[in-house]
C-alpha cells in the first residue's frame, strides 16, 4: 500500500524535502506499527464481571 499511495500523492510534493517526508510517512508506517507492537506491553486483561 505504501508505494501505491506514494505514487498517487507524488504530485503533492512541491520540493525534495516534502517528497522525502511523504516517502518516510507512507513507506515506514507499517514498520512503525510493527515496531510499536514489539515494544509496547499488551493491554491488561479485563477484570472478571461481578457476581
Amino acid at each position: 500500500m505504501g508505494r501505491e499511495r506514494l505514487a498517487e500523492r507524488r504530485d503533492e510534493a512541491y520540493d525534495a524535502r516534502s517528497l522525502i517526508t511523504m516517502a518516510e510517512t507512507e513507506l515506514m508506517a507499517q514498520l512503525d506499527q510493527e515496531a510499536r507492537r514489539e515494544i509496547e506491553p499488551p493491554p491488561a486483561p479485563s477484570p472478571p464481571p461481578p457476581r
